[in-house]
């Protein structure tokens, strides 16, 4: 499940309210300034205006929440009621805002990093469309002549030729329709797990992914050491706002450790996909109580790997999509010309 509103809203959402916990200030003042702004919310102006009401009758924030999911996730919701019931609220909102932020800003640097395979991609589609629909039954007319039986790869490609040419309609349709259910989280679990899992099959992109991931799972931690009562919401705010199920199963395994006393070096310990050197660091911290400290450093490792794992990142998704381009382009050559190849077996 992803967080409803939009990482840019959540971030000046959770900043304020932060400001506002830090001054004293009332939270529903904040929610119904910021709810004015058609721009900030745009498509969640009714829930804001709601969640506004809750808070004027009295609601705490958190279960107010609870009552919209249509803003965000009820994890996060609880994550919030765990700092009212700590007193780190503003702490609590100051991680949201910084979560958020980061999540906008990688959203960014990923949009513009796959610009290019992106515009590679979409030419390989065009290009393979219009052999389907132009191309290859043109080669299927004068094929009907030759008298011989085409070769299989010949016959497939015809087969698909002639499925793409009468469900056109239905399949580009379905195709637009696929992804804006993807993007909205609409698509049936199992589907998205396939997809994130045939992703992470490329070290480049399970690389990406991770380090992104680790970035937020130290950010939490680091929460969780300052306020142990709060980390347990974290974790499961975490895993709420991520929806690769093998990250999913890492958190679960770090709240199952540490629900079980274990320390959180051990608890890290042998979790995949995580490195092992964080576990290590915060056995260091452990054993010179700092463990804060490492995790700030570890933070800051990340930060300078975090340019070069993306530029691996761009260059690995246009070299795949160059090598898909050679193959679909030279599997259509090589599987129209068989025939022609053939010519001098016919009788």
């Amino acid at each position: 499940m992803q967080p409803i509103i939009q990482y840019e809203t959540g971030a000046i959402l959770f900043r304020q309210l932060a400001a506002a916990v830090r001054q004293g200030a009332p939270v529903n003042e904040v929610v119904d300034i910021l709810g004015r702004d058609p721009d900030l919310f745009r498509k969640d102006q009714a829930a804001i205006e709601t969640l506004s009401q809750f808070l004027a009758d009295g609601v705490a924030l958190s279960s107010a929440l609870l009552q919209l999911p249509e803003l965000v996730a009820r994890e996060t919701a609880e994550l919030i009621r765990a700092g009212e019931e700590t007193g780190s609220l503003s702490v609590v909102f100051d991680a949201l805002a910084d979560d958020y932020m980061s999540r906008s800003q990688g959203r960014s640097t990923l949009v513009t990093a796959s610009t290019l395979p992106a515009a590679l991609l979409a030419g390989i589609f065009i290009i393979t469309a219009c052999a389907l629909i132009f191309v290859i039954p043109a080669f299927k007319d004068v094929y009907s002549t030759f008298g011989a039986d085409l070769p299989a790869p010949t016959m497939l490609l015809i087969g698909i030729s002639d499925v793409f040419v009468e469900l056109w309609w239905i399949l580009l349709p379905g195709l637009v329709a696929a992804i804006v259910a993807y993007r909205r989280g609409r698509l049936p679990e199992a589907w998205i797990d396939a997809l994130h899992r045939a992703v992470m099959s490329f070290g480049f992109a399970r690389r990406y992914v991770v380090t992104g991931f680790v970035g937020q799972l130290v950010s939490w931690l680091r929460i969780g050491v300052l306020y142990p009562a709060v980390l347990s919401a974290a974790l499961a705010h975490l895993r709420a706002t991520h929806r690769t199920q093998v990250l999913r199963l890492c958190v679960d395994r770090i709240r199952q450790s540490l629900g079980e006393g274990q320390p959180l070096s051990v608890a890290l310990e042998g979790v995949q996909p995580l490195p092992a050197r964080l576990s290590l660091m915060v056995r260091l911290g452990e054993r010179m109580q700092n463990v804060d400290d490492v995790l700030a450093q570890f933070a800051e490792l990340g930060r300078n790997d975090a340019e070069v794992v993306l530029s691996r990142f761009e260059r690995g998704l246009s070299t795949v999509l160059y090598i898909l381009f050679g193959l679909t382009v030279g599997t259509i050559v090589i599987a129209l010309y068989l025939p022609i190849f053939k010519l001098g077996s016919v009788v």
